[in-house]
């Protein structure tokens, strides 16, 4: 059982269905855009039944940011950017560890990154109702508009 942000398991015949209505119609649909709800409830059923690899791969290093931070040539680590990561403590749908892992191994791997981590009580989502006047949003976005714009701005951008 994975409930995600409240949402109790969804069956995996939504993800069986979805494919066979590709697969009737011959060719499938290109989508360059959709409103999130169309296709939440698809997304929630391919993560809580443990089809994530399946649909996104397993075998592209590219898509595992830890495992290409273990591999990573020292040149490339010369060239990370500043990481503001902000994390739900109780998030339902990624573990906040991960978070915490994440920016362990850049602190390790490259002392020299900026690096700022906020992790909060709250679900994923948590952070729907920031603004930039919320202080811990406003400290991360100050870091970062420094290294991206070359500048200390009065007021961080998003």
């Amino acid at each position: 059982s994975k409930p995600i942000v409240g949402v109790p398991n969804l069956p995996n015949s939504l993800v069986d269905d979805h494919i066979a209505a590709i697969a009737v119609r011959g060719t499938p649909e290109i989508s360059t855009a959709a409103d999130p709800p169309a296709r939440l409830k698809l997304a929630f059923s391919i993560v809580q039944n443990g089809r994530f690899l399946e649909f996104f791969g397993s075998n592209n290093p590219f898509l595992f940011p830890m495992e290409r931070l273990q591999t990573i040539s020292p040149s490339l680590l010369s060239q990370l950017p500043p990481f503001f990561i902000f994390h739900g403590e109780q998030d339902s749908a990624v573990p906040a560890e991960g978070s915490r892992e994440f920016i362990s191994l850049i602190r390790a791997k490259a002392p020299h990154v900026a690096t700022h981590l906020h992790i909060q009580d709250g679900d994923h989502g948590f952070d729907v109702d920031a603004t930039l006047d919320t202080p811990w949003l406003q400290d991360g976005l100050v870091m970062i508009s420094k290294a991206w714009l070359n500048s200390e701005p009065k007021r961080p951008h998003l």
